[in-house]
Formats: C-alpha cells, sequence, structure tokens
C-alpha cells in the first residue's frame, strides 16, 4: 500500500487494484479528477510493476513513439506539434509500456496537458478548459483523436542545454542506453521507497534491448 498526501486530499492506493480518497479540505472536482487520473493512476501502475516512462506517447507514420526526459524540454509541447503533423495520441505524462515482445505502448487517459504558453500557441482558449495541479500553469485537453495500443519503435529523451541553439539528434547505445531509460521512469520514489524486483528490471531490459 502506498499513501500519499497531497495539499488538501489524503490517497491510499492498495495492491494495484484501488485508489481511496479522503478530502482534507475544500477542493475543486475537475482538480481532483486530474490527479487521480495522473499522479494517482502512476503510482498503481508501479504497485502492478508495470513499466512507464514520464512521457508522452504518439503514433506517427505508423511507428509508436515516446518523448521523455528533462521537466520543461517541451515533452507535451512536441507531442502537440506532431498532433497537428498528423500523428495520432497515445499517452500523456505516462506512457505505459507492455513486457511482451516487440513491446507495445498503450492508451493513457485521453487527454493531454500544455502550458499556457503552449495552449495559447496552437490555438486553444484556455478560459475553455479545465486548469490542472501542477508547479506551472497548465490545461488539460481533452483528445478525441487516439488509438489502443501500438507497437513502440522509438524513445526520444528530451534534454535543456542553454549553450545549443539548434537540435542535436544522437543514438544512445549499450549501458548509457539503459541508464538514460531508468530515469526517465514514471514515479520513481516509488522503487526508492519499496525497490525494484529482479523481474521489473528484467522487464526494462528486454524494453532497451529491443
Amino acid at each position: 500500500m502506498s499513501v500519499v498526501i497531497i495539499d488538501t486530499a489524503y490517497f491510499q492506493i492498495i495492491n494495484g487494484n484501488e485508489i481511496h480518497a479522503e478530502l482534507i479540505d475544500i477542493f475543486d472536482l475537475n482538480c481532483f479528477s486530474q490527479l487521480v487520473l495522473g499522479k494517482m493512476f502512476g503510482y498503481l501502475l508501479m504497485q502492478r510493476f508495470m513499466v512507464a516512462l514520464h512521457g508522452s506517447s504518439i503514433f506517427y507514420h505508423n511507428k509508436g513513439i515516446v518523448f521523455t526526459g528533462d521537466s520543461g524540454a517541451g515533452k507535451s509541447t512536441t507531442t502537440a506539434q506532431f498532433l497537428q503533423m498528423g500523428a495520432v495520441f497515445l499517452a500523456d505524462d505516462i506512457s505505459v509500456i507492455g513486457d511482451k515482445i516487440p513491446p507495445q505502448l498503450f492508451l493513457g487517459y485521453p487527454q493531454r496537458r500544455l502550458c499556457r504558453d503552449a495552449a495559447d500557441r496552437f490555438g486553444h482558449d484556455v478560459t475553455q478548459l479545465y486548469r490542472v495541479i501542477d508547479d506551472v500553469e497548465k490545461y488539460a485537453i481533452p483528445e478525441k483523436n487516439y488509438m489502443l495500443q501500438a507497437e513502440l519503435n522509438a524513445v526520444y529523451i528530451l534534454t535543456l542545454s542553454d549553450s545549443i541553439t539548434e537540435p542535436i539528434l544522437s543514438e544512445l547505445t549499450g549501458y548509457e542506453k539503459l541508464q538514460h531509460f531508468m530515469q526517465n521512469i514514471y514515479a520513481k520514489s516509488f522503487f526508492k521507497e519499496f525497490g525494484m524486483s529482479a523481474s521489473y528490471m528484467k522487464k526494462c531490459l528486454n524494453i532497451v534491448n529491443q
């Protein structure tokens, strides 16, 4: 069982099957639902020892793609750009990867989040959107064009740099590939508290080696 306290709500996630919540103070229902479908659902997946990356995933040109990496590096904005170019939505923030071979990406809750400037840039009226609980101003955007699952073909890890003015694309290999994958596992704090099983590590290795 995991216990999580966030400002005005108390959560219990039990055996990877149940999420119990108790409101400590007045709480906006829309914000509450965003929290359950986001972070709490992520903890539930961890209890099931399902591999999930902290990032967005799409299906584009017959390929399943995940964008993960640094906070603020533009994962959601990059996804939004590809969706405008005809990509199909799979997940936002929590990208679940199946452990069968070849690995499969699964549909998350069909909505994505954009910060205020990106929402404005892509033509969304934020007055018609729900604001998401976050350290920065973000809004939830319902997604109608989605698919249930797709084979995972690529993971792009976005990083921030003050010294680079043009995008640089480089392929990771060997241990570095595994290291960066593990650095972007969703809810890493879960494993710091409960440890990581050998079977979970094997799942990650199988995905990375494909």
